[in-house]
This record gives C-alpha cells, structure tokens and sequence, in this order.
C-alpha cells in the first residue's frame, strides 16, 4: 500500500469552508483517490460527491449542508495529472 500527502478544499460560490491535508492510501491513483473522497465523505457529511476534472488538482461536485459545493484536492508538491505518471507511486 503506498501512501501520499493530499491537500484539500471545499469551497461553496468561491467561498472557503473547509480546507486541509491528509494521508491518502492505495496501490493506485484511483484507489488514492477514492480514499480520499470517502474520508472526506465521512468527515464532513458530504453527499453525491460526482468527478469534474482533473487539472491541479482533482475537482468534484457536491453538497454540503444542502449547498452545491466544490471539493478540491491534489498531491502536496506535484499536479494531479502528473502525479504517478510515468513512475511508480511512493
């Protein structure tokens, strides 16, 4: 299992509600990624959380207390369309 320092952000009409890192764990960066999203999930009651784009950073849509919000997060230290591209997960 590898695991990499993931920074976040749930944001609601340009707004910062919630922002902060975590350890993200899995073979893959798909499987990082889906830890990832069910944490944050878990932590901070969000729902229908849907993939956007990936860019800098991984983007999903979803709500938080009834609100549309937007969750945002990549790799300390590397954009998320180039994290494990062409090499091997740390």
């Amino acid at each position: 299992m590898s695991k990499q320092l993931m920074q976040y952000s749930i944001t609601w009409n340009g707004e910062e509600l919630e922002q902060g890192m975590m350890m993200a764990d899995g073979e893959s960066v798909y499987e990082m990624t889906e830890d990832v999203t069910s944490h944050l999930e878990k932590i901070y009651d969000l729902f229908n959380l849907e993939f956007i784009d990936v860019s800098d950073s991984w983007t999903f849509s979803g709500s938080l207390r009834q609100r549309p919000v937007v969750l945002t997060f990549s790799p300390v230290g590397t954009p998320a369309d180039k994290f494990a591209v062409d090499e091997e997960v740390n």
